[in-house]
């Protein structure tokens, strides 16, 4: 599974740096039947099975094992509440997407995307209800698990219901203090040389150790690493 999701990843790579737009449709496809294996895989009775012998000797388990087998009981459970429909459908639609959003953003033009957001909407509403299951949970609490296991909708409201008791009124100090000082604020101006930004790249992934025997830096219109 893993190596399988190796692969995946490398395509995705290909899509956001190399891919021209004529290949969304066959990487598409090609994608969907990749994530439909791994999905079988997952879902084989076998696996169930070979979960259910580990958790019984989960004692004998390090730290580590024990939490890689908690994430692994918490995938198999998602997989198994999702229809091959649905994953089929994301693969072809998400690399579609990825090209529809590129030619929208050169020409500036919201409409030509405008239809592929709606499109995703609601397939994702559509896995947030599969991911739901018989829970009760909100579509959009079950699909915020894949992000930030735990969390429920209660809580992302006392979050930020406790940050609008104090940002507003901070912001407003923050633009006060900015007059009397008297300070010109300074705007980035752009857009910024291609080589330029690479560079400021480089410099950071070697200040963090980046090892470039084991990956390498490329150009996309979004930000992303994998």
């Amino acid at each position: 599974i893993y190596r399988f999701r190796h692969l995946i990843s490398m395509a995705f790579w290909d899509i956001q740096v190399l891919m021209p737009r004529g290949g969304a449709e066959a990487r598409g496809a090609a994608l969907a039947e990749l994530q439909l294996h791994v999905h079988e895989l997952l879902t084989d009775p076998k696996m169930r099975d070979l979960l259910l012998e580990a958790e019984k000797n989960k004692e004998q388990l390090g730290t580590l094992q024990q939490a890689n087998l908690r994430e692994i009981r918490l995938e198999w459970e998602r997989e198994n509440l999702l229809p091959e429909e649905i994953i089929k459908k994301k693969s072809e639609l998400t690399t579609r997407a990825q090209q529809i959003w590129r030619k929208s953003r050169e020409e500036n033009d919201f409409s030509q995307w405008l239809p592929m957001l709606k499109e995703l909407v609601a397939l994702f509403y559509e896995t947030g209800v599969a991911l739901a299951g018989n829970t009760g949970k909100h579509p959009y609490e079950a699909l915020l698990q894949l992000y930030e296991p735990g969390m429920s909708l209660e809580r992302i409201d006392e979050i930020f219901n406790e940050i609008k008791s104090w940002l507003p009124a901070l912001i407003r100090e923050v633009m006060e203090k900015r007059k009397t000082a008297g300070e010109e604020v300074l705007t980035p101006v752009g857009p910024f040389p291609l080589e330029a930004q690479k560079e400021l790249s480089r410099y950071c992934m070697n200040v963090w150790k980046f090892d470039f025997d084991g990956g390498r830096q490329d150009c996309s219109l979004h930000p992303f690493c994998g």
